[in-house]
């Protein structure tokens, strides 16, 4: 169960370096553009186009008779903004391990002295295998854990606190090393069902409303 929902992060990460790859690729069209035709405004025609996002500045040396400065100044941008798409591609994937995802530093967090990531993610899984009760469809707690986007030992819980918006329903979870953690719920009473199970099996210092 904890395997599968750190690969479905590592999949967004995935997309993730898709979304900043596309965003280069079109940045380079751009600036493919721009070198060979400027910023497409000293036409007769109407000026539209790239010239309705340049700064007063750039468009005063435009019309002050420097267009092949402006265009520079442009395509300058353009590989800064495709160098730092690029780099944050790399960055995503060099990253996109296991143990790098939201969930994966929240199990390095609960480990303690003496367990790795790799064992401590089975012993997770056989602790969930072994029965869990299910609160929502996005919330789990076994014999040992409570599994959410994050996850945390429920021997550690050392508050509780609650909190609602207009849509969801919130637990919020600080452990006795002040690792914090949110579990989200749809439902009002799907919340309130984990928080008197929580509260019936932990012995919790404090358990206030937000």
């Amino acid at each position: 169960m904890i395997t599968k929902r750190i690969h479905k992060q590592q999949n967004w990460k995935i997309f993730e370096t898709a979304l900043y790859i596309a965003m280069a690729a079109f940045l380079v069209f751009l600036g493919v553009k721009v070198y060979k035709n400027g910023t497409g405004t000293s036409s007769n025609g109407p000026r539209a186009g790239l010239k309705a996002v340049f700064s007063s500045i750039l468009r005063k040396l435009e019309e002050n008779g420097h267009p092949d400065l402006v265009k520079w100044i442009l395509v300058v941008m353009i590989i800064v903004a495709v160098s730092y798409s690029l780099f944050k591609a790399l960055m995503v994937l060099i990253q996109n391990k296991p143990e790098y995802t939201e969930l994966g530093q929240s199990v390095c967090r609960q480990a303690e002295p003496g367990e790795d990531f790799n064992s401590l993610l089975e012993d997770i899984e056989k602790d969930m295998e072994a029965g869990y009760k299910e609160f929502g469809g996005d919330v789990f707690i076994s014999s040992s854990w409570i599994l959410a986007d994050d996850i945390m030992r429920l021997k550690r819980i050392k508050k509780i606190s609650t909190r609602k918006s207009a849509w969801m329903n919130y637990l919020l979870l600080e452990d006795v090393d002040g690792n914090s953690m949110e579990a989200a719920f749809l439902l009002e009473e799907n919340a309130e069902e984990a928080l008197v199970f929580l509260k019936r099996h932990l012995a919790i210092e404090e358990t206030k409303n937000k």
